[in-house]
């Protein structure tokens, strides 16, 4: 394992910018309303489909994001794509930008989590270059802000930060043992603190979004050993909770913040 330091992404702009679905389109067969919404419900496991053409694209249309970062959850039928992500100022992509262009491994569905130049504007697109075997499918398209945490305010991770799994089965206890049934794929646990936290730093307030938000809206979670490479699609199942670190600070306060977070499948 290397360490890294954990990063969250809470924005995913099509859901939280876009109030008007005709401010998503694509070039070939229309998507229907309720495909739109599958590509911003936050839920993984319902996928969108359009028809299958050379340059094909789904456009969002926002008043102007900032981001850096854009994920597919696994699921999607674009393995052996290559695709690019384009930017303009204007909704008919008279003057794009290339912000990304990469191909997807030959019959992957695995998530796909593409690292781009900070950018801000206000229309973007995804493009896949060639036509496929069938229609394409995914099940969200996130374009947002990944936030490491910041080593800067002197903030620091707990290095006891866990990675457990929970199992999702039905048992009947017997006198000689158990009897179980799994009912879905176990779900990755994570634990995360972080401590010496300046309440006047950006570490402060990202956290304080995932505390406030995180228990009903998930959120991407890179988290800190490279080993569990993710990002995982997570929610809070228990309300985070922030403490001051010093009963009586004589310089300045700083807190600590505990989260618990596990794995979305839906």
């Amino acid at each position: 394992m290397t360490y890294r330091q954990p990063a969250f992404m809470y924005d995913h702009y099509a859901a939280d910018e876009i109030t008007d679905l005709a401010d998503i389109s694509t070039t070939s067969s229309l998507l229907t309303d309720d495909e739109k919404r599958m590509l911003i419900d936050r839920r993984i496991g319902d996928v969108a489909v359009w028809g299958v053409t050379a340059e094909s694209y789904i456009q969002f249309d926002f008043d102007g994001i900032v981001c850096n970062r854009m994920v597919i959850p696994a699921g999607h039928s674009l393995g052996g794509e290559s695709i690019e992500i384009e930017v303009d100022d204007h909704t008919g992509f008279t003057s794009p930008t290339l912000v990304d262009s990469f191909s997807v491994s030959f019959g992957s569905t695995a998530i796909i989590d593409r690292d781009l130049t900070l950018t801000i504007e206000s229309s973007w697109r995804l493009t896949v270059l060639t036509p496929g075997a069938g229609d394409y499918e995914v099940g969200e398209i996130w374009f947002g802000l990944r936030r490491p945490l910041l080593t800067s305010d002197g903030s620091v991770v707990d290095p006891g930060f866990e990675t457990s799994f929970s199992s999702q089965i039905t048992e009947v206890s017997y006198p000689g043992g158990e009897a179980a049934i799994e009912l879905a794929p176990a779900r990755r646990v994570f634990s995360l603190s972080v401590k010496n936290i300046d309440p006047s730093a950006s570490n402060w307030r990202f956290l304080e979004v995932i505390q406030r938000t995180g228990r009903v809206r998930p959120f991407y979670y890179w988290p800190p050993d490279d080993e569990e490479a993710g990002p995982y699609l997570v929610k809070l199942p228990e309300d985070g909770f922030r403490f001051q670190e010093f009963s009586a600070p004589s310089v300045g306060t700083r807190y600590r913040v505990d989260l618990k977070m596990i794995e979305q499948l839906l």
